[in-house]
């Protein structure tokens, strides 16, 4: 009955990687606030033996300002723009489409190329349907997905579950858990 529902395109919405982003925003927010701290005190600073004054600093804290900009703008597009899944079944291919600011990237192949691979923290879990990770992957390319990535993580493993039987493998581990239980 829902193989019916999948003769069509499907499309998910999967957040794009964010952990560049938030590197980058991260350390540019601390260094601007590092720069312009530097740059308010009126002394002769000094950092790798160099000695330069407040207004060499200058043109530093605007670059750092500019990049810390940007680099927040990247991670607020991630959010606002996130990348998706689409499902082809006519053309039986799946792709993994991604927005970065340099532009999408996507990368398709034919369901018969892609492996994944689900992994639950526990068998609750399991019957839940919540995953800890889902880890799709081709020859050339992979991505680990995370539950807190997709709107609505039941729906997702439900499409993954009905393409299963198209895709290279399609396996279901239980990680080990690092607390025992007593």
């Amino acid at each position: 009955m829902l193989y019916a529902q999948f003769m069509h395109d499907v499309e998910l919405t999967v957040r794009s990687p964010t952990g560049s982003a938030w590197l980058c925003s991260a350390f540019s927010v601390i260094l601007t606030g590092e720069l312009y701290f530097e740059v308010q005190n009126k002394t002769i600073h000094h950092f790798l033996d160099y000695a330069f004054s407040s207004s060499e600093a200058t043109p530093l804290l605007i670059g750092a300002t500019l990049t810390c900009a940007l680099s927040i703008a990247w991670l607020l597009a991630l959010y606002v723009r996130p990348g998706k899944i689409r499902i082809n079944q006519s053309q039986g291919s799946l792709s993994r489409v991604q927005f970065s600011p340099l532009g999408a990237r996507e990368v398709t192949e034919p369901m018969e190329l892609w492996a994944i691979k689900v992994v639950f923290f526990s068998q609750n879990d399991l019957k839940n349907q919540v995953f800890k990770k889902v880890i799709m992957s081709t020859a050339t390319y992979r991505e680990v997905i995370l539950y807190s990535d997709t709107p609505n993580g039941e729906h997702f493993l439900m499409t993954l579950n009905e393409i299963q039987k198209n895709l290279k493998s399609f396996e279901i581990e239980l990680s080990p858990s690092i607390y025992p239980i007593n």
